[in-house]
Parts: structure tokens; sequence; C-alpha cells
């Protein structure tokens, strides 16, 4: 894997007028000051898939905002491949925990697609902490209510076989990604390989491929490549909520 490509350091660019700010994301929060602070030090990254955002164990420097794209969060196990403990989409925030806490990054981020970030460095972001101690207030709420997702949702994977955790993986990329055609069928596109699915799902790849052709033979998505295709969303959520006895 090679390391970040820095695109340019952003001045121009101001934070008011990012399109890729949405009124309930962690910039929007912003006080004036702060953002008009980022505007002058913040820097655009640019990450092409495989490549590391940071590794585990390095040092927090900073955080970053996704723009646009997908990172996947990997932690290292007991065996020789990383365990996939995340997936961060569009304007979530990346680093914020070693931030918060000053210690190394527990985790390594890395681009499943095409990537680019916003990099705020420590000490700009401590200054604007110390002019506006809410903001280190949102940064807490916004770890708490993540960590609370996270078990949430690894406390639910434990009692759910390989067929339904798959299908709350791939609502969760519904939520994201689907548009609906004319018949109200939902289509997307998976953003990442099948090989980190079967990691995010929790499970072998020759388990996932059994679960893919189990919701095909039930009718509930079908899949060509990285392409889904899902005709009731209500299949899909049923899945969920049923005893289908593993992956088949």
């Amino acid at each position: 894997m090679v390391g970040p490509v820095k695109i340019k350091q952003i001045h121009s660019s101001s934070c008011f007028a990012c399109g890729e700010r949405s009124p309930g994301s962690w910039c929007s929060l912003l006080a004036q000051a702060a953002r008009s602070a980022l505007d002058q030090t913040k820097m655009l990254l640019s990450f092409q898939p495989g490549q590391l955002v940071f590794r585990e164990g390095d040092p927090c420097n900073g955080i970053y905002i996704i723009r646009y794209g997908t990172v996947v969060q990997l932690s290292a196990g007991l065996s020789e491949e990383d365990s996939v403990v995340g997936i961060c989409h569009q304007e979530d925030t990346l680093g914020y925990r070693a931030f918060v806490t000053d210690s190394p990054h527990r985790y390594s981020a890395e681009a499943a697609t095409e990537c680019q970030v916003c990099y705020i460095d420590r000490s700009t972001l401590r200054s604007v902490i110390d002019a506006d101690p809410a903001v280190g207030h949102r940064f807490l709420c916004e770890m708490a209510v993540k960590k609370e997702e996270i078990e949430a949702l690894i406390v639910k994977g434990r009692t759910l076989p390989v067929r339904a955790r798959l299908a709350q993986v791939l609502l969760v990329f519904k939520d994201r990604y689907a548009n609906a055609d004319e018949e109200g069928r939902m289509r997307f596109e998976l953003p990442i390989s099948r090989g980190i699915l079967a990691s995010v799902v929790g499970t072998r790849p020759e388990s996932l491929s059994r679960a893919i052709r189990a919701l095909e033979r039930a009718g509930v998505a079908q899949f060509r490549g990285r392409a889904v295709l899902v005709d009731d969303l209500d299949d899909l959520l049923d899945e969920i909520g049923k005893d289908t006895g593993g992956a088949s």
C-alpha cells in the first residue's frame, strides 16, 4: 500500500461555500470564526483505492473529514489479515477519537474507493476548541453516538445468521447509495469489493457467496458484480427478522 497524495493546500476554497456540507454535518456546527480559521490551514487530500489515510498505531496529528468516497476502518487481529471494523462515507470524520483521547490511532483507515478528505491539523483544531468549548462537546457527543451504534451492531450481529447480516449491510448501503427506478426497485453499486464485504459481514468469502446465492434464489436481491437490485425493500427488511438458518 502507498501513502496519501496531497492535491493542494486550500486557501481560496471556503468552508462556507463547501457543497459537500449538509445542515447536520459536523462542519455546519462550527461558528463563523472557526470556519474562517479552517479556511487558512486545512488541506485537501486525495486517495486512490488501497491507499492508507493513516495507519493503526500512528500518532494522531489531526482529523480527516470525508468530502466524497468510502473509507474502511481496519484493525490488526491475530490472523495475518486485518479485520474491517467500520465503513465511513461522505461527511464522516476520521481520527476524532484518537484526537479527543490524545492517543495513537486504534485502527487503520484505508480508501475503499477514490476519496477526497479535508485534513485539519491538531494545532488548528485545538485552537478552534479553545476558542469555542462547545466544539469539544460536539466531538464527545459524536464519539458517544458512534460507540453506541457500533456496540449495537456487534451485539445484533452475533445473533444473526450470515444471510441476515448481509441483508443488514445491504440496507446500510441502500440508505447511502440507492436510487429507485420507475417501478420502485432499488438499485445501487457496492462501494467495496466482495472480499471487504465478507469482512464487514463477519464471514469467509465462500460463506458470503452462499448467502448471496440464497438471497438471489429467494428473489430478495440480485447481484451483478458490484451492482445490486432489490425488487421489494420489505423483503430485505424481513431477512433481518427471520431465522434463515445461517447462509442457506
